[in-house]
């Protein structure tokens, strides 16, 4: 597994080119999101395979489920150490940056076993959190906010119904309702477990299955959430190993942005092949685990 994973030194911008070419996926056959990796507004953009507004009689179109904003405070002062990746041998989305002495992660990963979405926000001093978070709909569902909890619910032209609820779990700090959205301050960490579904499957309304997958993804620590998903992606993203030869040092140093516009240029990067294979295989397994084919447009 060693050295496959796209790395970046730099956020995706949030605009469609941005979202096409340097925003990294997760998923986990059903539940997929993008992410940017901005410091001070954040967005994970998620979907579900099932999302879409055909029917019987018409093909119709896949849609976008939501987003998950995350918006911090005080992030004023420059910002060093950036470093983004997407660690497709543990299926793993990871940023780091430093920022007023303070040294802040983030990890994001799609939970086959969980069947959820999780986002760890981490820093190496206390308190050192404070912003808010919401849930948006692209389709004019219902957005409710109670305790450490969002919740949105509604259905498409063509009767399919849907529901997302993220929970928001906090060390340290509190967490309170602001109108539809959630305000934190001064924690020490944050633990977002975003579920999704529709009715697709058995006609049945949504919002009591994603909850009660929320509610049983909250109930274990990060650490084990963690450890059971790595255990699973390794599985399937183990079983092949492609070996095409040492790329010479310097590739091998370069964002995967540069690497790519290098290779472009002069070829003889074959780490770089490899990965790229690699990578074919983690969004295959992403987007087409135990739910509908993969597709061109949609998870």
């Amino acid at each position: 597994a060693a050295g496959r994973a796209l790395r970046y030194a730099a956020p995706a911008p949030d605009t469609p080119q941005g979202w096409e070419q340097q925003a990294l996926p997760i998923g986990n056959g059903r539940l997929g999101a993008m992410l940017f990796g901005q410091v001070a507004r954040d967005r994970l953009q998620f979907n579900d395979i099932t999302l879409w507004t055909g029917d019987a009689q018409a093909l119709g179109a896949y849609q976008p489920f939501g987003d998950v904003v995350l918006t911090l405070d005080d992030t004023t002062g420059p910002v060093a150490d950036y470093r983004r990746e997407l660690d497709i041998s543990r299926a793993i989305h990871r940023l780091r940056y430093t920022q007023g002495g303070v040294h802040f992660a983030r990890e994001a990963l799609a939970s086959h076993p969980a069947q959820v979405i999780a986002w760890r926000l981490t820093a190496d001093r206390p308190g050192r959190y404070s912003g808010r978070i919401a849930l948006t709909d692209r389709h004019g569902a219902a957005l409710t906010a109670a305790g450490s909890t969002l919740t949105a619910f509604g259905a498409l032209p063509n009767g399919l119904a849907y529901a997302s609820e993220l929970r928001v779990q906090h060390e340290g700090g509190s967490v309170s309702v602001d109108g539809n959205s959630l305000t934190f301050r001064g924690c020490d960490s944050l633990t977002l477990i975003l579920g999704a579904g529709t009715s697709f499957v058995d006609g049945r309304p949504p919002l009591p299955r994603v909850q009660a997958q929320v509610a049983a993804a909250a109930a274990h620590p990060w650490a084990e959430l963690l450890a059971e998903h790595e255990t699973d992606a390794a599985a399937l993203l183990g079983r092949v190993q492609l070996d095409l030869g040492r790329s010479p040092p310097e590739r091998r140093a370069l964002a995967t942005d540069a690497r790519l516009a290098t290779y472009t240029r002069d070829g003889s990067d074959p780490e770089l092949e490899a990965l790229y294979f690699q990578y074919g295989r983690y969004l295959l397994v992403s987007s087409s685990r135990d739910a509908l084919p993969a597709n061109l447009q949609g998870l």
